[in-house]
């Protein structure tokens, strides 16, 4: 974006709306209109051990910690710059690029320098008021007294046209060695303790499912002696069963082949034609009769047949079911 400046006349000065991003009309001569131009995009302002020599590049942050160890800070500030005023109300939450250049400066080198100050002066009053101990502790330090000094940073700038997108802290070592190797320590101490806990809860959690396994292995062997046992009394019910229903079967035959042998003697011996039936029976006994011939017999006369065999007609007429039966 940029910012039109006449220098003479009636509209001589800073237009307050910028100008955004195209072609716009300008008077070179004399010097009439100059457009100063300002990114729009996300700029990065650090502060680093490895800074090189570049416009958005400084020197790292040096922290005086309450107990007086000296710690080097390396911090990044993300900006944007904002392209018109913003307001609340009747309250200006922030200005503008014409507030940027005239309050700070017309080039890019002059306002990452008055950013780096501020942030360097935030970042060394939040900071400063830990001591060495605290400045460890990552919530102290980083979701505290930095989050402190963006806020802060943020108030400062916002005047200025200037949006504080973010203030991230990195790389920090004390200046004494000591301190480093103390601290080095100190991390491989927590490392060991982590270590040992995570071993100690591995070795608990192991002996639990040792013993998980030897419970279901138990409840599994349990559950198969249990099955065949259920299963034998099942199949001594069912050999029972089919042994008392066998024996019942039986029965009824047998109750039934009697009353059968029954039905048929009293048939036999009382009812109508029982001399024809028995005659009928007799007739294929008689031909394979050996010994002897036996002529002019009529098997439908049953009394001369019984005769002829040297029955007792009396005899044979009691003994005619038996005759059928045998």
């Amino acid at each position: 974006m940029g910012v039109r400046r006449i220098g003479f006349g009636p509209w001589a000065g800073f237009h307050q709306q910028a100008l955004k991003p195209g072609f716009h009309w300008s008077l070179p001569l004399a010097s009439y209109t100059t457009i100063h131009l300002i990114p729009s995009t996300v700029q990065s302002v650090k502060l680093s051990r490895a800074s090189g020599a570049s416009k958005d590049e400084f020197g790292p942050v040096a922290v005086q910690t309450a107990n007086g160890a000296q710690v080097i800070v390396d911090a990044t500030a993300l900006v944007r710059f904002v392209s018109e005023p913003k307001s609340s109300g009747d309250q200006t939450v922030s200005g503008g690029p014409v507030d940027l250049i005239e309050s700070v400066g017309r080039e890019q080198s002059d306002w990452f320098r008055w950013i780096k100050r501020n942030v360097e002066d935030e970042l060394k009053r939040a900071l400063g008021s830990l001591s060495t101990a605290e400045f460890y502790n990552p919530d102290l330090r980083d979701h505290g007294q930095v989050r402190t000094a963006e806020k802060k940073v943020a108030e400062v700038l916002a005047p200025y046209g200037i949006e504080l997108v973010s203030l991230l802290l990195g790389r920090y070592i004390y200046e004494a060695e000591e301190i480093n190797q103390a601290i080095a320590r100190k991390n491989l101490q927590d490392q060991e303790e982590r270590l040992n806990t995570t071993r100690g809860n591995f070795a608990e959690v192991a002996a639990q499912l040792r013993q998980r396994e030897a419970d279901l292995d138990a409840q599994i062997k349990t559950l198969a002696v249990e099955g065949e046992t259920n299963a034998l009394v099942i199949r001594s019910e069912g050999d029972l069963y089919e042994t008392q229903m066998r024996a019942k079967g039986e029965l009824l035959v047998a109750q039934a082949s009697a009353k059968s042998d029954a039905m048929r003697s009293e048939a036999l011996s009382s009812g109508p034609g029982s001399d024809v039936y028995v005659a009928r029976q007799l007739a294929p006994i008689l031909s394979a009769l050996k010994g002897g011939l036996i002529t002019d017999l009529d098997p439908f006369d049953l009394k001369a047949l019984i005769e002829r065999l040297g029955v007792d007609p009396a005899d044979g007429e009691n003994r005619a079911g038996v005759v059928d039966a045998n």
